[in-house]
C-alpha cells in the first residue's frame, strides 16, 4: 500500500511541475542551459542561454578553431522572435555588474541551431562593449529604410561573448521592442567564489586597521 501511495504521489508531483523546453542544439556540450521569455505589449522573444567553460567536454564551432583560454567562460544567447507577435525586437543587453573583463564579443553566422532555418537568421550590429564594461549590448541592422528594427517575429540570432571568469550566475538582461522593454535574469559572468572571499577578507582587514 505504501508503495502504491508513493508512486501516486510521485505522479501527482510530476504532473504539477511543468516540463522545461529543450534548448535548441548549438553544438558542443554546455555546462548549463536556460530559457527565458521576454515580452512587452506586442512583441515577445525567447532567449535560450548556454554556458561553456574549461570543464565542457566540447565547444561550439562559433568560428573555425575557436578555443577558450584557461579561466574563461563562453556565454551564448539564442534570441528567438515570437512568431505570434507583431513587433520586432530592437535591442538586447546583458548586464556585467562586476565589470568582469570581456575580451571577445560577437555573433555567429556559421552555427545554425538544430531545428532552425538559416534563412531566418538576423545579424545584429554590436555597439558597446568589450573589456570591463557594464553591459554587452546588441542592436540590429535591418534594411536601409528601417535600420533599428530587425529581429522580426519568427527570426532568430545567435550572440556570444567570452568573459574572463570561470564562474557564472544570474545577471539582468534587457530586451526592447518598439521602445518598450522587459527585464529578465539570464546566465552571465560573476566573480569566482574564491575572489569574493578574498575581497571580503581584504575588507575585514581594512576595517580592523581603521579600528586600531
Amino acid at each position: 500500500m505504501r508503495g502504491v501511495l508513493g508512486v501516486l504521489a510521485a505522479v501527482i508531483i510530476g504532473l504539477g511541475v511543468p516540463a522545461l523546453a529543450a534548448n535548441p542544439d548549438v553544438g558542443g556540450e554546455p555546462v548549463y542551459t536556460e530559457d527565458d521569455y521576454f515580452t512587452a505589449d506586442d512583441w515577445g522573444m525567447t532567449v535560450y542561454s548556454y554556458v561553456f567553460n574549461n570543464s565542457s567536454a566540447s565547444l561550439p564551432a562559433i568560428y573555425p578553431g575557436f578555443t577558450l583560454n584557461a579561466g574563461e567562460t563562453l556565454f551564448m544567447y539564442l534570441l528567438d522572435g515570437d512568431a505570434a507577435t507583431t513587433c520586432s525586437v530592437d535591442h538586447f543587453a546583458v548586464g556585467n555588474p562586476e565589470l568582469i573583463a570581456i575580451p571577445t564579443v560577437g555573433w555567429s553566422t556559421e552555427v545554425v541551431p538544430a531545428g532552425y532555418n538559416v534563412g531566418d537568421h538576423q545579424d545584429p550590429y554590436l555597439y558597446g562593449f568589450s573589456g570591463p564594461a557594464e553591459a554587452v549590448i546588441y542592436t540590429y541592422t535591418g534594411n536601409f529604410m528601417d535600420p533599428w528594427s530587425t529581429l522580426d517575429p519568427g527570426e532568430y540570432s545567435l550572440l556570444y561573448y567570452v568573459a574572463a571568469t570561470e564562474d557564472y550566475g544570474s545577471v539582468s538582461a534587457t530586451a526592447d521592442g518598439g521602445g518598450i522593454g522587459d527585464n529578465q535574469l539570464v546566465p552571465g559572468p560573476v566573480p569566482e567564489p574564491t575572489t569574493i572571499c578574498l575581497l571580503a577578507l581584504g575588507s575585514l582587514a581594512l576595517l580592523r586597521k581603521r579600528k586600531k
